[in-house]
């Protein structure tokens, strides 16, 4: 699911979900096996959408669902999330984590690139640390603070926030 959403506006959702690996029979697209195909989806990521409904009728929320629901379509075992949420508010990022957090119990290996830790810290086991395309560290969420994740980050302690009620910095563990 890449962060830029690709979606073709004018297509129907089933047809979107399908693009590029329709289900034909004898050269023929099989469109009824597709619609229910597409309903059996949207259903299991609770989405009460037509899939006869162009995708540009769609919110930005179930536009980015409409991209994890092509990944379902082919039953991927592990789903690779590009910072999915930049475009949602925080009501459908809540949505996102719910069904996001039904596939990991179904076995479902994801993979979420993010740099709001607060959604990683969320999601996550373990947290894998990048900095300049290469590797720095993984961690056990249970083991890790997002402070320490932010200097793995940053290659370097940043300096504390004042407390705007006290004036003075935090202090760290």
């Amino acid at each position: 699911v890449y962060q830029e959403m690709l979606c073709f506006p004018n297509l129907s959702v089933a047809a979107n979900i399908f693009a590029g690996r329709e289900l034909c029979r004898l050269g023929r697209l099989r469109e009824p096996e597709m619609r229910e195909r597409t309903r059996e989806i949207l259903s299991r990521l609770y989405l009460k959408i037509d899939p006869d409904a162009l995708a540009e009728e769609l919110s930005a929320a179930h536009r980015q669902l409409l991209q994890v629901a092509r990944a379902l379509a082919f039953k991927c075992r592990i789903l690779v999330l590009d910072e999915p949420t930049t475009a949602l508010t925080d009501a459908e990022t809540d949505h996102l984590f719910d069904v996001l957090s039904e596939l990991k119990a179904a076995g479902t290996t994801l993979l979420y690139v993010s740099h709001r830790l607060p959604e990683v810290f969320r999601l996550c086991d373990r947290i894998t640390v990048l900095r300049d395309g290469r590797f720095v560290a993984t961690h056990e969420r249970a083991e890790i603070t997002p402070s320490r994740i932010v200097r793995a980050m940053v290659g370097r302690d940043l300096p504390g926030r004042p407390d705007r009620r006290h004036g003075v910095s935090p202090q760290e563990p």
